[in-house]
Protein backbone atom coordinates (compact mmCIF):
# COMPACT_ATOMS: atom_id res chain seq x y z
CA UNK A 1 0.00 0.00 0.00
CA UNK A 2 1.62 3.43 -1.07
CA UNK A 3 2.31 5.88 2.23
CA UNK A 4 1.48 9.69 2.10
CA UNK A 5 3.31 11.60 4.17
CA UNK A 6 1.51 14.42 5.39
CA UNK A 7 2.52 17.24 7.79
CA UNK A 8 5.69 18.08 9.95
CA UNK A 9 5.00 15.41 12.59
CA UNK A 10 4.83 12.91 10.18
CA UNK A 11 8.30 14.33 7.98
CA UNK A 12 9.63 14.33 11.76
CA UNK A 13 8.90 10.77 12.36
CA UNK A 14 10.00 9.67 9.16
CA UNK A 15 13.49 11.35 9.41
CA UNK A 16 13.97 9.35 12.86
CA UNK A 17 13.39 6.05 11.45
CA UNK A 18 15.23 7.34 8.32
CA UNK A 19 18.64 7.30 10.54
CA UNK A 20 18.22 3.84 12.39
CA UNK A 21 16.85 2.45 8.53
CA UNK A 22 19.45 -0.38 6.49
CA UNK A 23 21.38 2.08 4.75
CA UNK A 24 20.65 0.50 1.08
CA UNK A 25 17.48 2.43 2.42
CA UNK A 26 19.51 5.76 2.40
CA UNK A 27 21.74 4.73 -0.60
CA UNK A 28 18.37 4.80 -3.08
CA UNK A 29 16.61 7.84 -1.83
CA UNK A 30 19.73 9.45 -2.34
CA UNK A 31 19.85 7.71 -6.02
CA UNK A 32 16.52 8.71 -7.01
CA UNK A 33 17.18 12.12 -6.09
CA UNK A 34 20.57 12.45 -7.79
CA UNK A 35 19.43 13.22 -11.52
CA UNK A 36 17.30 16.31 -10.48
CA UNK A 37 19.83 17.57 -8.42
CA UNK A 38 22.42 17.25 -11.69
CA UNK A 39 19.50 18.74 -13.75
CA UNK A 40 19.78 21.65 -10.81
CA UNK A 41 23.00 22.07 -10.79
CA UNK A 42 24.06 21.66 -15.05
CA UNK A 43 21.24 25.06 -14.95
CA UNK A 44 23.34 26.31 -12.48
CA UNK A 45 26.44 25.72 -14.32
CA UNK A 46 24.95 27.15 -18.00
CA UNK A 47 23.60 30.04 -16.33
CA UNK A 48 26.89 31.44 -15.21
CA UNK A 49 29.02 30.44 -18.60
CA UNK A 50 26.28 32.20 -20.87
CA UNK A 51 26.42 35.75 -18.54
CA UNK A 52 27.13 38.49 -20.90
CA UNK A 53 30.20 40.27 -20.70
CA UNK A 54 30.17 43.55 -20.01
CA UNK A 55 34.01 44.18 -19.65
CA UNK A 56 37.25 44.28 -21.46
CA UNK A 57 36.38 41.05 -24.16
CA UNK A 58 38.66 38.15 -22.81
CA UNK A 59 41.53 40.69 -22.08
CA UNK A 60 42.23 39.41 -18.68
CA UNK A 61 41.17 35.87 -19.08
CA UNK A 62 44.00 35.52 -22.05
CA UNK A 63 46.11 37.05 -19.56
CA UNK A 64 45.25 34.03 -17.00
CA UNK A 65 45.57 31.58 -19.84
CA UNK A 66 49.36 32.52 -20.83
CA UNK A 67 49.91 32.30 -17.13
CA UNK A 68 48.27 28.87 -16.10
CA UNK A 69 50.61 27.59 -19.50
CA UNK A 70 54.03 29.35 -18.08
CA UNK A 71 53.44 27.17 -15.44
CA UNK A 72 52.69 23.71 -16.87
CA UNK A 73 55.78 20.84 -17.20
CA UNK A 74 56.43 20.76 -21.36
CA UNK A 75 56.70 17.30 -22.60
CA UNK A 76 60.13 15.93 -22.44
CA UNK A 77 61.36 14.59 -26.24
CA UNK A 78 61.92 11.27 -24.52
CA UNK A 79 58.69 10.72 -23.55
CA UNK A 80 57.21 12.32 -26.30
CA UNK A 81 59.66 9.76 -28.14
CA UNK A 82 57.60 6.70 -25.71
CA UNK A 83 54.51 7.94 -26.38
CA UNK A 84 54.63 8.00 -30.38
CA UNK A 85 56.17 4.98 -30.54
CA UNK A 86 53.44 3.49 -28.47
CA UNK A 87 51.08 4.82 -30.65
CA UNK A 88 52.49 3.32 -33.70
CA UNK A 89 53.64 0.05 -32.54
CA UNK A 90 57.07 0.57 -33.60
CA UNK A 91 60.18 3.09 -33.58
CA UNK A 92 58.75 6.48 -34.12
CA UNK A 93 59.94 8.96 -36.84
CA UNK A 94 60.73 12.68 -36.20
CA UNK A 95 57.70 14.20 -37.51
CA UNK A 96 55.08 11.18 -35.33
CA UNK A 97 57.18 12.56 -32.27
CA UNK A 98 56.36 16.08 -33.43
CA UNK A 99 52.62 15.44 -33.77
CA UNK A 100 52.74 13.72 -30.26
CA UNK A 101 54.39 16.86 -28.84
CA UNK A 102 52.23 19.62 -30.40
CA UNK A 103 48.72 17.51 -29.36
CA UNK A 104 49.94 17.82 -26.12
CA UNK A 105 50.92 21.30 -26.27
CA UNK A 106 47.10 21.87 -27.23
CA UNK A 107 45.39 20.03 -24.72
CA UNK A 108 47.62 22.33 -22.29
CA UNK A 109 46.62 25.53 -24.20
CA UNK A 110 42.60 24.45 -24.02
CA UNK A 111 42.90 23.17 -20.18
CA UNK A 112 44.37 26.45 -19.46
CA UNK A 113 42.20 28.44 -21.36
CA UNK A 114 39.14 26.68 -19.81
CA UNK A 115 40.52 27.22 -16.15
CA UNK A 116 41.29 31.48 -16.75
CA UNK A 117 38.30 32.67 -16.77
CA UNK A 118 35.86 34.01 -14.05
CA UNK A 119 32.83 31.77 -15.58
CA UNK A 120 34.22 28.59 -16.36
CA UNK A 121 35.93 28.54 -12.67
CA UNK A 122 32.66 29.20 -11.26
CA UNK A 123 30.89 26.90 -13.09
CA UNK A 124 33.43 24.42 -12.21
CA UNK A 125 33.34 24.72 -8.67
CA UNK A 126 29.39 24.73 -8.58
CA UNK A 127 28.25 21.13 -6.90
CA UNK A 128 25.18 19.81 -5.34
CA UNK A 129 25.32 17.42 -2.54
CA UNK A 130 22.26 14.83 -1.16
CA UNK A 131 22.34 13.95 2.75
CA UNK A 132 20.16 11.67 4.60
CA UNK A 133 21.20 13.71 7.83
CA UNK A 134 18.55 16.08 8.44
CA UNK A 135 16.53 16.11 11.87
CA UNK A 136 13.75 17.95 10.39
CA UNK A 137 12.99 16.16 6.85
CA UNK A 138 15.19 12.89 6.78
CA UNK A 139 17.21 14.68 4.00
CA UNK A 140 18.38 17.83 2.56
CA UNK A 141 20.16 18.84 -0.71
CA UNK A 142 22.52 21.53 -0.94
CA UNK A 143 24.25 23.29 -3.85
CA UNK A 144 27.68 25.28 -2.91
CA UNK A 145 30.15 26.83 -4.95
CA UNK A 146 33.65 25.80 -3.42
CA UNK A 147 35.76 28.18 -3.16
CA UNK A 148 38.92 25.58 -2.73
CA UNK A 149 38.78 24.71 -6.89
CA UNK A 150 38.69 28.42 -7.55
CA UNK A 151 41.90 30.22 -8.34
CA UNK A 152 43.05 31.90 -5.54
CA UNK A 153 42.70 35.71 -6.80
CA UNK A 154 38.84 34.83 -7.97
CA UNK A 155 37.75 32.64 -4.18
CA UNK A 156 35.92 35.56 -3.05
CA UNK A 157 34.58 36.75 -6.39
CA UNK A 158 31.40 33.89 -7.03
CA UNK A 159 29.28 35.82 -4.26
CA UNK A 160 30.08 38.92 -6.20
CA UNK A 161 29.02 37.74 -9.44
CA UNK A 162 25.76 36.69 -8.23
CA UNK A 163 24.63 40.17 -7.87
CA UNK A 164 23.91 42.30 -10.49
CA UNK A 165 25.74 45.32 -8.78
CA UNK A 166 28.96 43.18 -9.60
CA UNK A 167 32.26 44.62 -8.02
CA UNK A 168 34.78 47.52 -8.05
CA UNK A 169 38.52 45.96 -9.41
CA UNK A 170 41.87 47.62 -10.87
CA UNK A 171 42.44 47.15 -14.07
CA UNK A 172 45.17 44.68 -14.13
CA UNK A 173 46.74 45.39 -10.67
CA UNK A 174 46.75 49.28 -11.97
CA UNK A 175 45.36 51.12 -8.25
CA UNK A 176 45.01 54.51 -10.12
CA UNK A 177 42.51 52.58 -12.75
CA UNK A 178 39.42 51.41 -11.19
CA UNK A 179 36.28 49.50 -12.89
CA UNK A 180 33.07 47.97 -12.07
CA UNK A 181 32.54 44.33 -12.99
CA UNK A 182 28.78 43.65 -12.95
CA UNK A 183 27.45 40.67 -11.90
CA UNK A 184 24.80 37.92 -13.23
CA UNK A 185 22.05 36.41 -10.68
CA UNK A 186 22.89 32.69 -11.33
CA UNK A 187 22.91 30.76 -7.89
CA UNK A 188 19.59 30.97 -5.52
CA UNK A 189 17.98 32.60 -8.07
CA UNK A 190 18.16 29.49 -10.47
CA UNK A 191 17.72 27.03 -7.81
CA UNK A 192 14.20 28.67 -6.68
CA UNK A 193 12.66 28.07 -9.86
CA UNK A 194 13.23 24.43 -10.01
CA UNK A 195 11.41 24.58 -6.49
CA UNK A 196 8.38 22.68 -7.12
CA UNK A 197 10.14 19.72 -8.87
CA UNK A 198 12.27 19.61 -6.20
CA UNK A 199 9.98 19.23 -3.39
CA UNK A 200 7.81 16.51 -6.04
CA UNK A 201 11.36 14.69 -5.83
CA UNK A 202 12.28 14.64 -2.37
CA UNK A 203 9.08 13.63 -1.12
CA UNK A 204 8.82 11.15 -3.55
CA UNK A 205 11.65 9.33 -2.61
CA UNK A 206 10.50 9.83 0.96
CA UNK A 207 7.66 7.98 0.65
CA UNK A 208 9.29 5.13 -1.35
CA UNK A 209 12.08 5.44 1.76
CA UNK A 210 8.92 4.81 3.99
CA UNK A 211 7.08 2.19 2.61
CA UNK A 212 10.18 0.17 2.55
CA UNK A 213 11.37 1.41 6.56
CA UNK A 214 7.57 0.10 7.19
CA UNK A 215 8.34 -3.47 5.19
CA UNK A 216 11.11 -3.98 7.11
CA UNK A 217 9.32 -3.33 10.37
CA UNK A 218 6.86 -5.73 9.67
CA UNK A 219 9.05 -8.26 8.53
Amino acid sequence: MPVVIEGADQLRELAKKLKGADPKIRRELVSSLRPQVKTVTGDVQQTVRTAPSRGRQGVGARRRAAKNLSRTRALSSERAYSLAARRHRGPATAVQVREVAAKHRARQEAKAAAGAGLREAIANATTGSISTGSKATGVSVTWKVKGGRMPNSQRKLPKAFNSPKGWRHPVFADRENWVVQHGTPYFDVRIKTHRGELESAVLHGLEKAAEKILHEEAA
